[in-house]
C-alpha cells in the first residue's frame, strides 16, 4: 500500500492475496474536501456572530448618542461582514449542491462539528469563553440564546441537519453559548474579572 503521494493504487491493492482491485482513491482530495467543507461552516458560522455583535454594539452606540463612534468606526466594519458571511455561505451551499462530498463524508463532517464546534475566538479555553459569554451578557444576545443560535447556525444547519426535521440549529452550537454565558456567571458570582 503505497500512501507516499495519499492516493491507493490499483496495482498495489491487487498485490495483496483475496484483495480486490478497486480504482484508485485520492485520499488527499477526499480529506481535502472534508476539511474545506469544515472551513466554510466555520467561517459561516463566525461571520454570522461578528455581523449579529456589531449590529448590536452599532445600535448600542446610537442609543449611547455616539453617533460618531457609530458612523466612522463600527458602520465601515459592520459594512464588510455581510460580504464575508455571503462567501463562505455560497462556498458550502456549492459543494453541497455540487454534491462534491460523498454521505460518508457529511457524516464525518457532522461528527466532527458535533465534537469540535467552538465559538468565534475563544479556542475552547475557558477563560476566552467566559469573556465571549460577559459580551453576549452585555449586548443583550444571553435573553434569547435560542434565536441567536439559530441565526449563528442557519447555513450549518440548513446543509448538514436538513434530515433532521423539526431542528432549528445544531445542537451543539446552543451548547457553546450556554457554556460561555455560565462560566462567565460563575466568574462573575465568584468576583473574579479573570477566569
Amino acid at each position: 500500500m503505497c500512501l507516499g503521494n495519499a492516493s491507493l493504487s490499483r496495482r498495489s491493492l491487487s498485490t495483496y492475496s483475496g484483495w480486490v482491485s478497486y480504482p484508485p482513491i485520492r485520499l488527499d482530495s477526499v480529506i481535502q474536501d472534508i476539511a474545506k467543507l469544515m472551513y466554510f461552516l466555520t467561517g459561516a458560522s463566525t461571520e454570522r456572530q461578528a455581523v449579529l455583535a456589531y449590529n448590536k454594539i452599532n445600535q448600542g452606540m446610537q442609543e449611547l448618542g455616539e453617533t460618531a463612534i457609530s458612523k466612522t468606526i463600527i458602520t465601515p466594519i459592520k459594512q464588510q461582514e455581510p460580504g464575508h458571511f455571503a462567501f463562505y455561505h455560497m462556498s458550502a451551499a456549492a459543494m453541497i449542491q455540487d454534491k462534491v462530498l460523498k454521505p460518508w463524508q457529511l457524516f464525518l463532517i457532522r461528527v466532527r462539528r458535533e465534537r469540535s464546534y467552538h465559538l468565534v475566538g475563544t479556542n475552547r479555553m475557558k477563560r476566552y469563553q467566559a469573556d465571549l459569554g460577559e459580551v453576549m451578557t452585555d449586548l443583550g444576545l444571553h435573553d434569547d440564546l435560542e434565536g441567536y443560535a439559530r441565526e449563528v447556525g442557519r447555513v450549518e444547519n440548513r446543509l448538514l441537519w436538513a434530515h433532521k426535521q423539526g431542528m432549528d440549529f445544531p445542537p451543539y452550537i446552543l451548547k457553546a453559548l450556554k457554556e460561555s454565558v455560565d462560566l462567565y456567571r460563575e466568574r462573575h458570582h465568584r468576583g473574579l474579572k479573570f477566569a
